[in-house]
């Protein structure tokens, strides 16, 4: 048998081949129920983005919306087949994404059908409707410069940096949602900025590089932190 592991019902199976067909590693990626890809495409990281649709709400799969039905279900994955991180959007109706690209800005544009009318999904008209939705990834880890990308004219700055835990955020608005990211991709703190400045402590996680991600209305802001 090709397939080297399962989790359970229908599954998202990514093969890479040589030159002359020979399989070199295979991933699966999914949970107990039913769970596919659509469409894959090569990243500005040169790694892996797929996009397609999962019923489950385990295994590889976390934040599916309740209701029974498929969530949109987007997958990174590095050039070994190394799951770096995943989501789902939707509501609690069939949504599937069939296509999906990454723009100039590093974020991602997927579209497909929907009929759900809650959760992520602002509105539908009746029945399936396209729906096309545009995702802000964790950061891409490309350089060791402080700012990775910034998508807007969010002036947020961070002090101080390297800390040993304490991190301040200033010139926030409130309401500004602030995120904090490991080097695997892995969220490990949501925060929503209350003032101007915004204090978060990781003071319990291992030492080493961590990202930011400051998101406003139409703003984004990301850059590194250094825990020492």
């Amino acid at each position: 048998m090709d397939i080297t592991f399962t989790h359970g019902d229908f599954e998202s199976w990514v093969v890479k081949l040589n030159a002359v067909g020979v399989i070199q590693w295979d991933k699966c990626f999914g949970g107990s129920y039913s769970d596919a890809n659509y469409t894959m495409r090569k990243t500005l990281d040169n790694k892996y983005i797929i996009a397609g649709y999962s019923y489950s709400v385990d295994g590889d799969v976390t934040g599916q919306h309740p209701g029974g039905e498929a969530d949109f279900w987007i997958v990174k994955m590095d050039t070994a087949g190394t799951l770096e991180w995943q989501k789902c959007v939707g509501g609690d109706g069939n949504d599937q994404a069939f296509y999906i690209v990454q723009n100039a800005d590093s974020s991602y544009t997927a579209i497909g059908l929907s009929n759900s009318s809650n959760g992520d999904i602002s509105s539908n008209y009746g029945s399936d409707d396209w729906w096309v939705v545009k995702l802000v990834p964790p950061p891409i880890i490309t350089s060791t410069n402080s700012t990775i990308y910034t998508a807007a004219s969010l002036e947020a700055s961070v002090y101080p940096n390297p800390s040993t835990g304490e991190f301040y955020f200033k010139n926030l608005e409130i309401g500004n949602k602030l995120e904090i990211y490991d080097v695997s991709g892995k969220c490990i703190l949501n925060a929503l900025s209350s003032s101007s400045t915004q204090k978060i402590n990781i003071s319990n996680k291992e030492k080493g590089i961590y990202f930011y991600r400051i998101v406003g209305d139409s703003e984004v802001s990301v850059g590194k932190l250094i825990l020492k």
